[in-house]
């Protein structure tokens, strides 16, 4: 423990993992159970894409990184989300060591995810909307190149890699600032592929022969489904 004594942050020593964890779990249980519906649907009418296993992929990273997270809270016996100031030093290493080692599956895991909505409005888009595919096209590698090179840049911005997490290493980094400019970069760019990957369906679903009510409710269900 860093320091004891009435003189630490409220609410005092409190472990928030157990309530982070059931929300997190059941989120991942009800993505689990949408997505394997939707496989199996697709399987039925033997129209599996790769959109599908796309975002069969994401599930599976989500999965990896969830399951690593409640490992990482057993493992750990201080309690996995108590506030820093009440840990060891030893605990806080650890803690920035499985927090290094998750962040590289969590941020390919955006890249994917969006890559397979992305391939899923390739397969609405007609013939004619040539720009729209392009557009799509475009978002897919650049977010893909975007994510990629912060995941390598996290992996690489030390030497010794020890030195990502342990304080007490000696070891050659990046400036800080660097490393944090990039990443509120691909944050930006991930945001906004969202945005545009909310609107573009408008665009098409708009010029379709159906009733004015449908066009709406189609753009706002995929434009919900991208955010």
């Amino acid at each position: 423990m860093l320091e004891t004594g009435q003189g630490g942050p409220p609410p005092g020593d409190s472990d928030r993992g157990p309530l982070l964890m059931g929300v997190l779990w059941a989120q991942a249980g009800i993505a689990t159970v949408i997505v394997f519906l939707r496989l199996y649907a697709r399987f039925m009418i033997h129209t599996t894409g790769w959109d599908d296993w796309l975002m069969f992929l994401t599930l599976g990273q989500q999965a990896i990184f969830l399951g690593s997270i409640i490992i990482a809270t057993l493992q750990d016996s201080v309690g996995g989300y108590r506030h820093v100031y009440y840990l060891d030093e030893n605990a806080i290493v650890r803690a920035l060591e499985l927090n290094f080692i998750l962040r590289g599956v969590h941020i390919i895991g955006y890249a994917t995810g969006k890559a397979s909505i992305g391939a899923f409005i390739l397969r609405l888009i007609g013939p004619q909307s040539m720009w729209q595919k392009w557009a799509v096209w475009v978002l897919i590698i650049f977010t893909t190149l975007v994510n990629v090179l912060n995941c390598i840049f996290v992996f690489v911005q030390c030497n010794p890699v020890l030195g990502n997490w342990d304080p007490r290493i000696s070891a050659n980094c990046w400036n800080r600032k660097t490393q944090l400019n990039f990443a509120y970069f691909m944050c930006s760019e991930n945001v906004a592929a969202d945005a545009a990957l909310a609107i573009i369906p408008a665009t098409f679903l708009l010029t379709m022969n159906i009733s004015l009510k449908k066009k709406i409710n189609l753009t706002i269900l995929l434009g919900l489904g991208s955010m």
